[in-house]
């Protein structure tokens, strides 16, 4: 079955304005959904990689090679962009993202209460929460750690339950969570039930 986008693409190529706006306007929902995936992170980020991704399928397709041309640029420009948002996300060695709104009182309870968490742990066996349980995203190779993080930021955690995934990833159990929030261990139960659904939906969303 021929290529319906090859003609255009070697068209395009080839200096044909028209061909070349066609092209892109055909392809746009491509770029859009690419870019869709990470609009609680960085959406024009993504746009714009995106987009260039595209570009870059047109200069460098091969109708030779025998792979339809709305495959490569799939797979060029969804490829582009997850590689674009890890190397942004990358050397963010932060577990969670925490707001810094000093207004936000619940975010300032947050911290303060994971701050509790890692002194506890600190006295009792000299570990600092950073280092504890060896499950958090800094044990995971580079790339890894960085799908993490922008899956963490595309969920769309609020403070508890980012909270929470802090210190689950560091280690500490339900009952010294909610020791330290002065709150019941059923409500930590409720922060992670919620977490982990947010986290599923997205990671769902975004492969």
């Amino acid at each position: 079955m021929p290529d319906p986008f090859a003609a255009m693409v070697l068209a395009a190529r080839a200096g044909d304005r028209a061909a070349a706006e066609q092209l892109f306007a055909a392809l746009q929902p491509l770029v859009m959904g690419a870019a869709r995936r990470y609009r609680d992170v960085a959406l024009e980020d993504a746009r714009q990689e995106a987009w260039l991704a595209l570009w870059l399928a047109v200069r460098e397709f091969e109708p030779a090679n025998g792979v339809p041309f709305l495959a490569y640029a799939t797979a060029k420009v969804r490829g582009d962009v997850r590689t674009a948002m890890r190397r942004l996300w990358r050397y963010d060695d932060r577990v969670v993202h925490v707001s810094g709104r000093g207004e936000d009182a619940e975010a300032e309870q947050a911290e303060e209460a994971l701050s509790r968490l890692a002194a506890g742990r600190a006295q009792a066996d000299g570990r600092m929460a950073a280092g504890a349980g060896g499950c958090g995203p800094e044990s995971l190779d580079p790339m890894a750690a960085a799908d993490w993080r922008l899956t963490v930021r595309a969920a769309g955690l609020s403070d508890r339950e980012r909270l929470w995934l802090a210190a689950a990833a560091a280690g500490y159990g339900p009952m010294e969570l909610a020791a330290a929030c002065g709150v019941s261990a059923e409500t930590v139960r409720t922060w992670r039930k919620r977490t982990l659904y947010k986290l599923r939906a997205a990671l769902a969303e975004a492969w």
